[in-house]
């Protein structure tokens, strides 16, 4: 796997090279972002993999400092170049991209900071994605980096570290985050972001079941004091079901009640933000005595088909669900789903690229498991479709191979 450092600090590199181009290029809107995302999934099924990075880079770079309204359209042309980073291109390709990298020293020439924010920002979610991990040393210098990204004056990118600075999945509870949580909505009360990233405490803490999310709403701040953020989130129809769901007198009872309110909340959501905060939450009673209702809650929402995102988030969780009830059928009919998805949708607290890749090949295995080897092929090799030419596809033929030799009797 490629090196985050490496791969992620010579976004600088890739923005020079660009600069002068960018110079006359009108700012995007919301429609070109889309476009050009499209236009760089285009290059990726033609073997452009670095052509598709630059343009996605050129685009991004384009945004003005004062529109923090395109951070999230911008969202999904920032998934499809960390994606196609990570997993598409091969380290060679990466090497010949980023050649003369150099990271001008924040400390010497801190305006940098604002003139980069676009490049700053990027760099950093390369860090904090890269399967590889990162040291405690670079643990350390990108969350620094980050805070002062969070009060940079280019206005989008400032929506966006924030943003992950609200997310407990990578800095846990601390004075931080409650001050991020406080400080998104004040500074942008009207951005989609800043709503979202208030539900973040319970997307994480679900995966310690209904006590972890107890936890999440009740915990006070530092002071002892009631913690406006948690009375923000209990006040809003999702941490409102978990809290009616944590009254119940018998302990043994609250995963099954809340599990049945976050499925109510999510029939009666009437906005896709809300839907698809109740079922993401849903997604933490994936394994256990509550997974077949959570799992009909994943049916109804599939059915309901209302928003793209919600559709497959939906069918992701289903088919998570489906493998740990050993339901083959329903895997493959998720699996066979998500393939045939027209068009990745974007959202902010997961990459569903990822989540496709993820899902196909979880299925995958599962059929490989069970003897159902045409299956579990036709699953890899309709991923591998997905992104033709690629690293990706390559690493789906080898384990295509592993199944086939598996079945393959030994020569006596």
């Amino acid at each position: 796997m490629k090196s985050p450092q490496s791969i992620a600090s010579s976004f600088f590199f890739a923005a020079a090279l660009c600069a002068v181009a960018l110079a006359t290029e009108p700012a995007p809107t919301p429609d070109s972002l889309d476009a050009s995302r499209q236009a760089a999934l285009d290059r990726i099924e033609a073997g452009d993999r670095p052509g598709a990075v630059r343009l996605l880079l050129d685009t991004l770079r384009a945004i003005p400092p004062d529109k923090p309204e395109l951070a999230a359209p911008a969202i999904g042309a920032i998934q499809l170049l960390l994606f196609t980073n990570e997993y598409l291109m091969t380290n060679e390709e990466c090497a010949a991209l980023y050649k003369g990298v150099f990271v001008p020293d924040l400390e010497k020439n801190p305006q940098v900071l604002d003139e980069q924010a676009i490049d700053r920002f990027v760099m950093l979610l390369m860090r904090y994605t890269d399967d590889a991990g990162m040291t405690q040393k670079e643990v350390d210098a990108s969350f620094l980096e980050l805070v002062r990204l969070s009060h940079c004056s280019h206005k989008a990118v400032r929506l966006g570290a924030l943003f992950m600075l609200c997310d407990p999945y990578y800095f846990y509870d601390n004075d931080i985050i409650r001050q991020s949580a406080n400080r998104i909505l004040e500074e942008f009360p009207n951005e989609y972001l800043a709503q979202e990233a208030q539900r973040l405490a319970l997307y994480t803490y679900r995966q310690r079941g209904t006590e972890g999310m107890a936890e999440a709403l009740n915990k006070p701040d530092p002071e002892g004091k009631p913690n406006a953020h948690l009375q923000r989130l209990q006040a809003g129809p999702l941490g409102r079901a978990v809290a009616e769901a944590m009254q119940a007198a018998d302990t043994r009872e609250r995963g099954a009640q809340c599990a049945a309110k976050l499925a109510q909340t999510a029939a009666q959501a009437p906005t896709w933000p809300e839907e698809y905060a109740a079922i993401n939450v849903l997604a933490g009673f994936h394994q256990g005595p509550e997974a077949a209702k959570a799992r009909e809650a994943m049916t109804r929402s599939i059915a309901r088909a209302k928003d793209a995102r919600v559709l497959f988030r939906s069918r992701v969780i289903h088919l998570d669900i489906s493998c740990n009830l050993d339901d083959t059928a329903a895997v493959l009919e998720d699996a066979n789903a998500l393939l045939k998805t027209a068009d990745i949708p974007a959202v902010p607290d997961r990459n569903l690229y990822e989540d496709l890749k993820n899902s196909i090949q979880q299925g995958a295995e599962k059929m490989a498991a069970v003897g159902k080897t045409e299956e579990a092929i036709g699953l890899l090799e309709g991923l591998a479709a997905r992104f033709p030419n690629t690293l990706l596809a390559i690493q789906m033929q080898k384990k295509i191979e592993g199944i086939r030799a598996a079945e393959t009797p030994p020569a006596k």
